[in-house]
């Protein structure tokens, strides 16, 4: 996937997604995103594990 298609998704009125995902950084296994409606410097980021976690759950 491509970061201009990402970002067509995320700015859409028709079919938006909720986040923006804006950078990985795999040396601190951080990835950083902005949530649908926030502020560009209100960006959150969330741990590889955090996330990988919360993907099990969702696929049980």
């Amino acid at each position: 996937m491509d970061a201009e298609l990402c970002n067509d998704w995320y700015e859409s009125t028709s079919d938006p997604i909720g986040v923006l995902f804006t950078g990985v950084d795999e040396s601190t296994e951080v990835i950083s995103y902005l949530p649908r409606g926030a502020l560009p410097d209100e960006q959150k980021q969330i741990k590889f594990r955090t996330l990988s976690n919360i993907l099990s759950k969702i696929n049980k």
